[in-house]
């Protein structure tokens, strides 16, 4: 399986906030910075930020394919559906593939930033 294409269909995907299309790339349980939910859940946390920010994209910046490892850098950019205010912010994220699909995701943002742009 090419991973980097893989992956640029799966942030494609989230991309176009299709969040019940991810059966395709996420696997039932999905481990998430240490802990277990379900894809229903990951799905719900990617909706929470759309609802946040209805135009919201993950911009890949960089992308790492290290066998069943993929590394990504963003920058995630939106409207805040409450000010109409704009945010630029970088993300980086780690996601291992098991059985074709991401089953195990680390990643970080600078949530920080994100709120000193609303001010």
């Amino acid at each position: 399986m090419d991973l980097a294409a893989f992956y640029r269909r799966s942030n494609a995907c989230c991309n176009e906030h299709r969040f019940d299309d991810l059966a395709e790339f996420v696997a039932d349980e999905v481990d998430v910075d240490g802990g277990i939910k379900t894809r229903a859940e990951y799905a719900g946390a990617l909706q929470d930020v759309v609802d946040s920010f209805p135009d919201q994209r993950w911009e890949i910046q960089h992308l790492l394919v290290d066998a069943d490892w993929i590394a990504a850098h963003f920058f995630n950019s939106g409207t805040h559906a409450a000010t109409g205010r704009p945010v630029r912010t970088q993300e980086f994220a780690f996601y291992r593939i098991a059985g074709g699909r991401i089953a195990e995701v680390w990643g970080t943002a600078d949530d920080l930033l994100v709120e000193q742009q609303l001010r």
